[in-house]
């Protein structure tokens, strides 16, 4: 029989090209589950630093909505909770904010907020590892008179029990403009 009569791949040609087919079929899963993983990391990251944004954000304008009370007692903050007055000038009238930190069973705190004597609302659902928040006062030299301003410093280290190995360290300190003004 001669190669131009053969009709047919042959035993050998076909193991040989499934064998080709696996290796090749191999490498594509590989990669796509190594994708798959790395694209759920990162999403898992972006929702953290968003959630993290979300809240300092909403703290920030309330904070600067706040208002300095009669007594001079500006914000009451404990381990787990701030309070502190608004203007609320839809109603206008001033009225107490609280933001408290809710410690969950898998270990992280949910952060929520109040009003008032209103219902308490998520602002971050159990992606808080540990957090810290103290009221300073610093002056600033700005020729004979020093200004006195308070700062609201925040520490927070943002993750969750899906991903351990994705956590980060976040610092700010938020002044409030209106109360500081009021000084």
């Amino acid at each position: 029989m001669t190669i131009s009569d053969r009709k047919a791949f042959t035993l050998v040609e076909i193991l040989v090209a499934a064998g080709v087919s696996a290796v090749f079929l191999g490498m594509v899963i590989s990669l796509f589950l190594g994708f798959s993983k790395s694209f759920s990391a990162g999403e898992g990251s972006a929702v953290l630093m968003q959630e993290c944004a979300l809240f300092t954000a909403r703290l920030r304008n309330d904070l600067n909505n706040s208002v300095m009370p009669k007594d001079g007692n500006y914000m009451t903050i404990d381990e787990n909770q701030i309070k502190f007055n608004v203007y609320d000038s839809q109603e206008g009238a001033v009225k107490p904010i609280i933001y408290s930190a809710v410690l969950q069973k898998n270990g992280y705190y949910n952060m929520t907020r109040r009003i008032e004597n209103g219902k308490s609302h998520p602002i971050v659902k159990g992606k808080i590892a540990s957090f810290s928040w103290k009221l300073n006062e610093e002056s600033i030299s700005t020729g004979a008179t020093p200004v006195k301003r308070l700062g609201l410093e925040i520490n927070l280290k943002m993750g969750s029990s899906e991903l351990k190995n994705k956590s980060f360290d976040f610092k700010t300190t938020i002044y409030p403009v209106r109360a500081n003004k009021m000084r």
